[in-house]
């Protein structure tokens, strides 16, 4: 997932993944990809993931060992947490 995809106005307020706590696009990370074994879970993760902050994101996958999630960072850093692919 990304929020620089689609944007709804001309100020890139509003895209395609809407942060519910505020109603604007999360600006966390550039990207976030998630690689698991079923696609619809990496979809849901990486859409869930643009709005949380890496120690949320540490969290979760804790729980899930099978998943690895790699994140750009607004700034460029790439980080890669999980499981090592």
């Amino acid at each position: 997932s990304s929020a620089t995809g689609f944007y709804f106005d001309n100020a890139r307020r509003f895209g395609h993944i809407i942060d519910p706590r505020d109603g604007r696009a999360p600006t966390l990370y550039r990207r976030v990809s998630v690689i698991a074994e079923e696609a619809a879970t990496a979809d849901a993760l990486s859409t869930a993931f643009t709005i949380m902050n890496e120690n949320h994101i540490t969290a979760v996958i804790k729980t899930l060992p099978e998943i690895t999630v790699d994140l750009v960072r607004i700034g460029g850093v790439h980080v890669r947490l999980g499981r090592t692919v």
